[in-house]
């Protein structure tokens, strides 16, 4: 990055030598807004081509686009490929956490990633059960924060009791929104 104008909401950038993917400080910790996701799905749904996109880069966004289309992504927001399911909420990380935290509960794990939850191992049975189980008993934000498993991730967080971490955590970082919507992952795969 060369400078950030703040007034006029410009940031000038020096091109990545070719081949090389740029570094961001602390990028895995800054959690994605349900606003920037939705503008992400967006770019996947629309056909033009910006302007400033170089040749790679128009290439990826035309296969993101075009695995987008062949999943159905538009129409269904899970996934089967063998043994594993890929569900797509189309939330920010707080969501979506709130999601991995959720089926935790109901002792089905899942790694999540930036747009979505990976289960591995997951029978065709397996994922609406608990789906069901959710919507049946939803879990309280107390209930989510009890499933995360790394508390400690500031600096001085080694000097709050852990009990008052899970009472920040379940303040701060919990969206039972995504509870709720948890009907609209129940699309057939």
């Amino acid at each position: 990055m060369k400078s950030v104008d703040d007034k006029v909401k410009i940031v000038k950038v020096a091109a990545a030598p070719a081949g090389r993917v740029p570094m961001f400080q602390s990028a895995e910790r800054a959690p994605l807004h349900d606003r920037l996701v939705a503008e992400m799905r967006a770019v996947y749904r629309d056909t033009a081509m910006p302007a400033f996109l170089d040749a790679i880069a128009q290439g990826l966004l035309s296969q993101a686009r075009a695995t987008y289309a062949a999943l159905d992504l538009d129409r269904r927001s899970v996934v089967r490929e063998g043994d594993e399911l890929f569900v797509f909420p189309w939330r920010g990380t707080f969501a979506t956490t709130t999601l991995r935290l959720a089926f935790a509960r109901e002792e089905l794990a899942a790694e999540s990633d930036r747009l979505g939850l990976q289960f591995s191992s997951c029978s065709a049975e397996q994922f609406p059960a608990a789906v069901k189980a959710i919507a049946a008993h939803p879990p309280t934000s107390q209930e989510i924060a009890a499933q995360l498993e790394t508390l400690r991730t500031q600096k001085f967080d080694e000097l709050i009791p852990e009990a008052l971490l899970r009472v920040a955590y379940a303040k701060s970082s919990v969206d039972l929104s995504a509870v709720r919507q948890m009907s609209a992952l129940a699309v057939v795969e």
